[in-house]
């Protein structure tokens, strides 16, 4: 979305109408390189969030994820959002054998920005760059997620809430 031409109208326009919470879904490209994009994004930061694709802080995990070595758009991007205090989630795909295995990495990362307000962990669907997926060896549970939530050791076992409406796919912590 923040490629639109009329990104900051848009954006405008949500904020006259009674809408108390604003995310953009983004892989952060023109937040890492444009700072006046940010700092003019900073203007509106009251109940503005950005979620923020993050799956990962190794090379090999993000070229199979995404096709390519993002992790300096991504340290940009932080610190840009971070520069300014713009509210950020970091939301991860996670892919068994690809970054399962990094999902502590991830937390610790993102307890290390005052701008990180949460992280979403989310198992990889068969759409997108998923060539020859497999989804009997490539997809993770979100059980599996959970415990490794739990072995980072932020979060204890107890610290992992099923919401009501959907126990058996979200939890949070």
């Amino acid at each position: 979305p923040t490629l639109h031409p009329d990104f900051f109208a848009i954006l405008e326009a949500a904020r006259a109408r009674p809408i108390r919470h604003i995310m953009i879904n983004t892989n952060g490209l023109r937040i890492a390189r444009e700072p006046d994009f940010v700092a003019r994004l900073a203007q509106h930061k009251r109940g503005f969030e950005v979620y923020l694709q993050f799956d990962s802080l190794q090379r090999d995990a993000l070229v199979n994820l995404r096709g390519a070595d993002l992790r300096k758009i991504r340290q940009l991007a932080l610190e840009n959002l971070e520069r300014h205090g713009i509210s950020t989630t970091l939301v991860a795909t996670i892919k068994r054998g690809v970054n399962d295995h990094a999902i502590g990495d991830i937390v610790h990362h993102a307890l290390s920005w005052k701008c990180v307000r949460g992280v979403t962990l989310q198992p990889v669907q068969d759409a997108g760059r998923n060539e020859n997926f497999n989804k009997d060896n490539d997809r993770i549970m979100l059980s599996e997620i959970r415990r490794r939530v739990v072995e980072t050791g932020v979060f204890g076992e107890n610290d992992m809430i099923p919401l009501p409406c959907n126990p058996e796919s979200i939890s949070i912590g």
